[in-house]
């Protein structure tokens, strides 16, 4: 059986860690196979040491003595002895073994697999991208990890993720989704400060999209971005860290150091291969002349550019376009979206803008048919007159 290495970075936040840790010791204590968890403390003020769960697992601390929030991780990968990097947040853990015959199956160019993440109340987890892990539910190749230099310390955390992404796409490596990978995030609020988060999200993803973007959607990215994160300030009340993400972002622009990627790398690191990908073959096999956007959410720009490069026209009445199409290319939101969908009817209409998302949800109601995002609704409308109306910005 595969072997992996369990990595979590974690501060003051016991009660969190140690239900990982027992999951993970009960998920391993009937399928032994040398894992261990390496957990890197961030400083606590009580060291864990002092606290850990007996388990026949084996758990091993890196302690240090500040807080390198998510870079902590590194630390924690250096002193890894497995091929295999299961990223987990300190209150994820994985709901079964799944993710061990993930690994088994990647090929020699994959350097991530990411888990289908649920939260508590059976909605996905938002963030990421087709090609763009989310930290709490991934597994990553030790060597590839190490070798692109992990995650970025300056960025403290916020946006570590599609960083590490955008420098194992450009090394020519490959990341995958799946389903078997299933993990459950329980997103406790403790430590968490939404103006701190704002701060670091806008200043972080903006020196991504400098950093990387060719120059050709440069301008347009960073406006998005901008436009996005005062978006989620406003509903986080949350401006003042994004005002002053902005602020920080601004000053360090013109120092940034340009790496832009390779146009073919660039597209599928925002999604916009995928997109293509998918409204080219939804328009191969039934073609259609109008397209409503439903659910928009994260880089809904891209899903947009590639129905118009299809010729087709994007209209905003879902009862009279040809097509709804879920524009959010974060793949739990789309899940959640193209679900809900089907379960008012309006599957036979509907596009995710990636071609793995149909086959997904299959693969969930035969494998897993009692999870919560594809139980039908009663009395649900299935008439295109009924058809929902588009949701905006929910990813």
């Amino acid at each position: 059986m595969t072997r992996v290495s369990y990595i979590t970075c974690t501060r003051n936040r016991r009660e969190e860690l140690t239900r990982t840790i027992l999951t993970l010791d009960a998920l391993h204590k009937d399928a032994p196979n040398d894992a261990e968890f390496v957990i890197a403390d961030n400083a606590s003020d009580k060291p864990i040491t002092d606290w850990l769960p007996d388990t026949g697992m084996t758990v091993r601390v890196v302690r240090l003595d500040t807080n390198k929030a998510a870079a902590a991780r590194n630390d924690a990968a250096e002193t890894a002895k497995h091929d295999w990097l299961v990223m987990l947040d300190d209150d994820s853990a994985p709901k079964g073994l799944g993710h061990l015959q993930a690994i088994a199956r990647a090929g020699e160019r994959t350097a991530a697999i990411m888990a289908d993440i649920t939260l508590p109340d059976g909605s996905r987890e938002r963030g990421g991208l087709p090609e763009v892990l989310v930290g709490c539910g991934a597994a990553v190749r030790r060597s590839a990890y190490l070798d692109v230099g992990g995650y970025d310390p300056s960025f403290h955390f916020a946006a570590e993720e599609p960083d590490l992404c955008a420098k194992l796409i450009s090394a020519g490596w490959h990341l995958e989704f799946d389903p078997w990978f299933r993990v459950l995030h329980h997103k406790t609020p403790a430590n968490r400060d939404l103006n701190r988060m704002l701060r670091l999200l806008t200043r972080n993803q903006g020196v991504i999209i400098e950093r990387t973007t060719p120059d050709a959607d440069r301008r347009f990215l960073r406006n998005d971005h901008i436009r996005r994160c005062h978006w989620i300030a406003a509903k986080e009340s949350a401006l003042e860290g994004f005002a002053q993400g902005l602020a920080e972002f601004r000053a360090m622009r013109s120092g940034i150091d340009r790496r832009p990627m390779t146009q073919a790398h660039f597209d599928r690191f925002v999604g916009l291969h995928h997109a293509r990908e998918a409204m080219r073959y939804a328009m191969e096999t039934h073609p259609f002349d109008t397209a409503c956007l439903s659910h928009e959410g994260k880089h809904a720009w891209a899903v947009r550019r590639a129905i118009e490069e299809t010729g087709a026209t994007i209209i905003d009445s879902p009862l009279h376009a040809d097509r709804l199409v879920v524009a959010t290319l974060s793949p739990g939101p789309m899940l959640d979206a193209l679900a809900e969908l089907h379960s008012v009817g309006m599957g036979y209409r509907t596009i995710a803008p990636w071609t793995k998302a149909p086959s997904i949800l299959g693969f969930e109601a035969d494998a897993f048919p009692l999870m919560p995002s594809l139980l039908s609704r009663p009395n649900a409308p299935a008439t295109k007159d009924a058809a929902p109306a588009p949701t905006r910005i929910r990813a």
